[in-house]
């Protein structure tokens, strides 16, 4: 990433202003390389000045992207109302029935479930995983997303303490994870544990 990160600001300071789009997709390459490297900070800047440049532009895929990816990084640092209006915003430029949808939904479930309102996790969270099952069913019913969002289910219905419910999800997710992952994949492990969590339950 550190490679990537040096590329991408190289590549920004020679850029012309005339360069938008450009300029926008190096400086959102940017944020997720800055992400991935635990600079939250150096990221949500990255993203901020996309937010900019699309809104400029009115590039409202772009500004999907750009919310979304904010969103994340307010997610991660505990600010679940600053996610949730972020999210809002993503979702508002993802009308169409697509991945990039989905990905929102699935978060707008997370933020709502730390939020202490299981009711809309809930349904965002059957709302992901009816569009991932719609896009991707045909193309590849194992598709990795469509685990997560079984893994997501799963969770809700256990801290609601609905066993049966968690252990279902739980199961169908465990089926794709194992299908696409060797057993030290983290998703798996983390998988496992949860079902033997859910038959150690009363």
């Amino acid at each position: 990433y550190e490679f990537a990160i040096k590329y991408f600001t190289d590549t920004l300071n020679h850029l012309v202003n005339s360069d938008h789009n450009l300029r926008a997709t190096y400086l959102n390459n940017l944020g997720v390389c800055y992400n991935e490297l635990g600079n939250e900070k150096e990221a949500l800047k990255c993203y901020q000045e996309t937010c900019i440049i699309y809104r400029d532009t009115n590039n409202d895929r772009g500004l999907g992207t750009c919310h979304h990816n904010i969103a994340s990084i307010y997610y991660a640092r505990g600010r679940y109302s600053d996610a949730y209006s972020q999210a809002l915003e993503a979702l508002d430029y993802r009308k169409e029935n697509n991945l990039q949808k989905a990905s929102t939904l699935d978060l707008l479930g997370c933020i709502c479930l730390k939020r202490g309102n299981p009711e809309a996790a809930e349904d965002y969270f059957k709302k992901a995983l009816k569009l991932r099952l719609k896009c991707l069913n045909q193309l590849n019913p194992t598709h990795p997303d469509i685990g997560i969002s079984y893994q997501n289910l799963g969770g809700l219905y256990k801290k609601a303490f609905q066993y049966e419910n968690a252990r279902l999800h739980y199961s169908r997710a465990a089926e794709i994870f194992r299908y696409n992952y060797p057993k030290s994949h983290q998703l798996v492990k983390n998988i496992n544990k949860y079902l033997r969590e859910i038959e150690q339950s009363p």
